[in-house]
């Protein structure tokens, strides 16, 4: 599990690479907040995760308000995938999935 997170850090972050297609499924486990005025990424995952650095996990999941969370609106209700474990395996089977179909890996 913990090359899978290097990777995702990797590249989403440290590479900007962008992959259109990853996404985090909904479960019934997830959590949902209100974002407000002085709500940061990185502080919610620390809240969330004990990881500030999985921020990019609820940014992901929170794709349609854009990539910047400056730019997200007051007061709207933001997916958390929880818990950490099941965010990543989530997102795995996304990224497997990506690969499946657009990298013609088996």
């Amino acid at each position: 599990m913990e090359r899978i997170v290097k990777d995702f850090e990797n590249i989403i972050k440290e590479e900007n690479i962008k992959i259109p297609f990853l996404n985090i499924s909904e479960s019934s486990t997830d959590r949902y907040i209100t974002w407000g005025v002085n709500s940061k990424l990185h502080v919610i995952a620390n809240d969330y995760y004990t990881n500030p650095t999985a921020d990019y996990l609820i940014l992901i999941a929170n794709r349609n308000l854009g990539i910047d969370e400056n730019d997200w609106g007051i007061d709207i209700l933001i997916r958390i995938p929880y818990p950490y474990e099941s965010a990543l395996e989530r997102l795995n089977v996304s990224y497997e999935n990506y690969k499946k179909i657009y990298l013609n890996e088996a």
